[in-house]
């Protein structure tokens, strides 16, 4: 007995969300000779990215992909962005110590900038929509819901600003609509923050209930293909048990099989 063996890839595609997180540090003071006075370092999913300060006054590139972005508009922009935060934070810094009364010692200002990680989550389908922004800060946040287009504030709940253990911040807006509104209207949250702005759609809601629906349907194919692979393998051994092969001997004899 004969087996045939398929093996099926199902390519999943996930498109997941960046942490995107600039850290501005100022310094004044008597400090370790070459300590620049600023500096600026970013960083994407926790690897760093870039580097600028005071000292030497460009943005350098940390990574071999990011290198040809260095003769781009953005980059210029970038390292232009940079030196104006520097006199800003070098201004900061000097009014700090003004409010506090410290005139000595050395003095160091740092702040945090990141665009939010977004997600749309629901239980199951009769379950409310939470749209949850975490990772970002500065605090200020905006969350929006729209329906067909439209800001939409009823059976809306928005919940607290959270701190979160990295120094940044988390929030949530809760959205409670019934199946067939979500059904029957084109419903997506908005999140705004420091100029930049987030749009998550119906489509792209994380659930359990998804997530099993997904995981059905990849397994109803994988057996939909093994069952059509078992029936035409039995086809193809039915049409050979009919086949008759004939052999010519050296003898000249005529030899006559019938396949079973």
């Amino acid at each position: 007995m004969k087996f045939i063996i398929f093996f099926i890839f199902i390519p999943l595609v996930y498109s997941g969300t960046h942490r995107f997180i600039t850290t501005y540090t100022g310094t004044i003071g008597q400090t370790i000779a070459g300590t620049p006075e600023f500096s600026a370092v970013t960083t994407l999913d926790g690897q760093q990215i870039d580097y600028y300060d005071s000292n030497i006054k460009k943005m350098i590139p940390k990574q071999d992909w990011m290198k040809e972005f260095t003769s781009t508009k953005v980059w210029k922009e970038d390292t232009e962005i940079r030196e104006g935060v520097q006199q800003i934070y070098k201004n900061n810094i000097h009014v700090l110590m003004k409010r506090f009364n410290q005139s000595d010692g050395v003095h160091t200002y740092q702040r945090m900038y990141g665009s939010p990680e977004v997600s749309l989550l629901q239980k199951d389908l009769s379950s409310s929509v939470v749209c949850h922004a975490t990772g970002f800060y500065p605090s200020g946040v905006t969350i929006t819901w729209l329906k067909n287009g439209q800001e939409h504030y009823e059976d809306v709940d928005l919940g607290e600003l959270l701190p979160n253990v990295d120094g940044t911040f988390q929030k949530t807006s809760t959205l409670r609509v019934s199946p067939d509104e979500w059904k029957n209207n084109q419903f997506s949250c908005v999140v705004e923050h420091q100029g930049k702005t987030i749009r998550k759609t119906e489509d792209e809601i994380k659930s359990n209930y998804r997530l099993y629906v997904t995981i059905l349907v990849c397994v109803m194919g994988v057996v939909i293909v093994l069952l059509t692979g078992t029936v035409y393998y039995s086809k193809m051994k039915k049409r050979m048990s009919g086949f008759i092969r004939v052999s010519v001997h050296d003898e000249g004899s005529i030899c006559i099989d019938k396949g079973l």
